[in-house]
């Protein structure tokens, strides 16, 4: 192909341009204009444009699409081969290659480069360097010689900058460039940390790289400083943010002293973008195998999530002559449907509660005793809710075979409103009824399969704004039909036998709740740098009940059986402490359409023009760049008071009762006898930037008692998060269904956690918590992590002992995971098992 070429300049370096495979032009210029020129080209390689700009010294048109650029100290023409020497610089397209002196071929399109070779440029930013190399600049193949390379980092005076998120590095004898963005990399290794000296890689005879998206290894072993730790017979490392990709994960080892020696893995696979699912199974040496499975799916309109996990103990001891094998399936999902329709299904299917305790993650699983299960379609319209729901409810009282309680819905369904005026008048009405099959099946007692219940319940009320004070008068009636009754037991306190005859239970309700003005007052001395605002909210709520005279045989399913005839009083006051760091100081503005009813006001400057905020609400604009108040102690004492001690009769002296009226109230049942007092509750929480603080206390004034305490309180200094907690509970003495006496039980348990760093930092990060039975005087749990952060990678080592109580082993279990920049988790350490 004919070359133009431009006469080289008596004196200076020297350059020369052609179309590729053609004449070259070296060239270096360290004048003004050459650096001026300089900066264009580099910003049009980064943007992905050809070279164009002031013409440079020795030629006067600009590259073209298929033209090379040459630069070099010295040059000369052999036919058409061209040689350069010194500070060589080859450019085409988006690409340049430096080296102490090269060769090129305009026919063939061949470069030959020896001495600091550097190649650069690509979409990815492909950075290689080696001692030689040949180019063939019309293919884009070539051979390098004595590798180190990356991509998605830039080079710029030995400093990096990175153009991608998912930045990669490679090593090798001999690295081939196959093709535009195809790299084989020969006798080398792949690592996301930066060499020359990185802290991990996977090492490969061959690693075939595709720029964008993985590179490919048969027969890598993986390499911690040097030292080999596993082997894999194929291994994927990603190239790019490539997002989700199926493959065989990195295998887990743990130690166990109840479990033996873990090794497990999974494959995951990405069905689509949407969903993707992962199995998987391991092995315990001292009991048997588990599996575990996952599917994900989330869409537009919907969610869903299936996880299983299960246990074949096919050689572990066996627990009060049972096998603690077993399995567990949750379910999660919502899915909006047409006409406003919304459905959800939450399912957890437990084999058994042993194998819960047995095989929890963690000692706060392990001793969770409830199982919930549900399912509901629901359409909400102009404030009326239609709802369809099947759930079932299970308590476990103990390890013993079908030692529960089993409540189930179905199904049922509801409609009900929220309150909604009448006409244009003050009066509010709302209702609330629902057609069900329930049932409820425990040890001792059985109601039939499905049990009918019509609820209705209309009210009517009347909110009332006086003078800063508020009153809400309310009213109901409430009609309930069940098809089975609870025939009492010979003893109250033996549960009874549910029978086919039909009940009705007819309540009348009245309620007036009433709240004074708030009371406020704010404190011009800051505090802390803050101005302080204290409010007082008192209020009281008197409530009477009655109709209700068949309690006893009611079958207790949910909050709907629970009813029973009141006269109380609530009453209780909340007392708020607001910071701020200083009272707006800027001046409130009549917004203009109330503007003729105001008084005259200062102009608006354009600065305050820019910063005022609007606010129609209280009619005017305001500029206040404070920030909002915050929260900064909430305080809520309250107590009850019964007019009706007995409850009409429902109350049954030496047991536990639970009413509507005291379930939410306290943290604990407390009417085991007829009493005019509740405990007086307090509710305490502080909260700010770096502390937390909650308290909840339950005093008992008839028995002279805390009945309830629980405590939390934490505080972050600098990297250090300090946390504790106690809970505290008395329960009282009451009487068995063999009409033996139970004494009152009490629980003081205590934890203790501290953090310091995160999963995120770099370097050193551990974190300890440990929980104390002090009633039974044992250590319930403990649990220690540690971790190190690199730039590329990451160690965590887990320690955990905990007991479950119940005549099982306690355990100790050790867990490790070694984190792969850009790759994966290597270890078994679970995302609920760690402490942060």
């Amino acid at each position: 192909m004919p070359a133009s070429v431009a006469a080289p300049e008596a004196q200076g370096p020297q350059q020369q341009k052609a179309e590729r495979p053609a004449a070259p032009t070296a060239a270096k210029d360290n004048n003004e204009e050459d650096q001026q020129v300089e900066q264009i080209i580099q910003q049009q390689l980064q943007a992905g444009e050809p070279e164009s700009g002031p013409p440079r010294p020795g030629t006067n048109v600009a590259l073209g699409r298929d033209e090379v650029l040459i630069r070099g100290d010295e040059q000369d023409k052999d036919q058409d081969i061209y040689h350069v020497r010194g500070h060589v610089e080859i450019r085409f397209r988006t690409y340049t290659l430096h080296a102490d002196r090269a060769t090129y071929d305009s026919t063939t399109g061949q470069v030959t480069a020896e001495g600091h070779v550097v190649f650069d440029g690509g979409p990815h930013s492909e950075h290689l360097t080696g001692t030689r190399a040949t180019y063939d600049v019309s293919r884009d193949t070539g051979t390098f010689y004595d590798v180190s390379g990356s991509t998605g980092v830039r080079v710029k005076n030995k400093t990096m900058y990175l153009t991608s998120s998912t930045p990669f590095f490679f090593a090798g004898k001999v690295v081939d460039k196959l093709g535009p963005d195809r790299y084989r990399v020969n006798h080398g290794f792949v690592t996301s940390c930066q060499l020359p000296k990185p802290k991990w890689e996977f090492e490969s005879k061959t690693t075939f790289v595709e720029v964008g998206d993985e590179a490919k290894m048969h027969h890598a072993t993986l390499k911690i400083h040097g030292i080999p730790v596993f082997y894999f017979p194929y291994v994927e490392h990603p190239v790019d943010n490539l997002g989700r990709k199926s493959g065989f994960l990195i295998p887990e080892i743990g130690q166990s002293n109840v479990r033996g020696f873990i090794f497990g893995d999974g494959f995951y696979w990405a069905i689509n973008r949407s969903s993707d699912a992962t199995i998987g199974a391991t092995l315990y040496s001292s009991i048997g195998w588990a599996q575990h499975a996952e599917y994900r799916s989330v869409g537009y309109k919907y969610r869903f999530q299936a996880q299983y996990f299960g246990v074949v103990d096919s050689h572990g001891p066996p627990v009060d002559g049972q096998n603690p094998g077993g399995h567990e399936l949750k379910v999660d999902g919502s899915w909006e449907l047409p006409s406003n329709f919304r459905g959800v299904i939450s399912v957890d299917n437990l084999s058994s509660y042993l194998f819960r305790v047995r095989f929890a993650l963690s000692y706060i699983e392990a001793i969770l005793s409830e199982v919930r299960s549900s399912g509901f379609l629901t359409k909400n319209w102009n404030g009326y809710g239609f709802g369809f729901v099947v759930a079932r409810y299970q308590n476990y009282e103990s390890l013993a075979p079908g030692d529960y309680i089993d409540i189930a819905h179905t199904p049922t369904f509801e409609f009900s409103s929220v309150e909604r005026p009448f006409n244009r008048s003050r009066f509010m009405y709302a209702f609330d009824t629902a057609a069900e099959g329930v049932s409820r099946h425990e040890i001792g007692f059985e109601t039939a399969p499905v049990v009918g219940r019509l609820d209705a319940k209309p009210s009517i009320s009347m909110p009332t704004f006086l003078h800063g004070w508020t009153f809400r008068p309310e009213g109901s009636f409430r009609e309930t039909v069940y098809t089975q009754r609870l025939q009492p037991g010979e003893s109250t306190v033996l549960i009874g036998t549910a029978v086919d005859n039909p009940i009705n239970r007819n309540v009348f309700a009245g309620s007036m709740e009433v709240r004074p003005p708030t009371l406020s007052k704010i404190f011009h001395r800051k505090i802390f740098g803050d101005v302080i605002k204290h409010t007082i909210e008192p209020f009281m709520v008197y409530r009477y009940q009655t109709g209700i005279d068949n309690f006893s045989q009611i079958i207790r399913f949910d909050q709907r059986d629970i009813l029973a005839d009141t006269n109380e009083v609530e009453y209780g006051i909340v007392n708020r402490l607001f910071a701020k760091k200083s009272k707006s100081t800027a001046e409130c503005y009549l917004h203009p359409k109330y503007a003729e009813a105001a008084e005259p006001r200062p102009p608006i400057t354009s600065l305050q023009a820019d910063i005022k905020k609007k606010d129609e609400t209280n009619q005017g604009m305001c500029d206040d760049q404070q920030g909002a108040a915050r929260n900064v102690i909430t305080w809520e004492l309250a107590n009850k008071y019964f007019f009706n001690p007995n409850f009409g009769g429902a109350l049954v002296p030496g047991t536990r009762n639970v009413f509507d009226s005291t379930v939410d109230f306290t943290g604990i049942a407390f009417l085991t006898q007829p009493r005019r007092f509740a405990p007086i509750i307090s509710r305490l929480r502080l909260q700010d930037k770096a502390s937390d603080a909650q308290w909840a206390l339950d005093y008992d004034p008839v028995l002279h008692q805390i009945n309830a305490s629980t405590l939390f309180v934490g505080r972050r200094f600098g990297n250090f998060y300090l946390s504790g907690g106690q809970t505290y509970m008395r329960l009282p003495a009451e009487i068995s269904t063999n009409n033996q006496i139970l004494p009152a039980e009490t629980v003081n348990q205590y934890r203790v956690g501290l953090i310091y760093g995160g999963i995120a930092k770099k370097g050193l990060s551990a974190a300890v918590s440990i929980g104390v039975d002090s009633e039974l005087s044992y250590i319930q749990g403990t649990n220690t992590q540690i971790n190190y952060n690199w730039d590329c990678c990451g160690v965590t080592f887990w320690y955990s002992h905990w007991a479950p109580g119940a005549g099982l082993t306690t355990e100790n279990a050790y867990r490790f995971t070694f984190s792969l920049t850009n790759v994966g988790t290597f270890g078994n350490i679970k995302r609920l098992q760690r402490l942060y």
